[in-house]
């Protein structure tokens, strides 16, 4: 999923996941930089873009520690 623009001054960004979603306001850089502050993981993979949402990143890091 991509961060899109969801009104003159707000983005969404949605979990690749779950399907969690939240809405930043501002402008394009700094929403970048907030939604990495509140815990979102934010990947680029062979350019492709994917978001992760505190939740599915907190599951994801639980999986990995119960793997080692």
């Amino acid at each position: 999923m991509t961060i899109e623009k969801s009104g003159k001054d707000s983005f969404m960004v949605c979990c690749d996941h779950c399907s969690e979603y939240d809405e930043f306001d501002g402008e394009f850089l700094r929403v970048i930089e907030e939604i990495k502050d509140k815990g979102w993981k934010v990947r680029n993979n062979q350019h492709k873009w994917s978001h992760t949402c505190p939740d599915c990143v907190e599951k994801e890091n639980e999986e990995l520690d119960e793997a080692i």
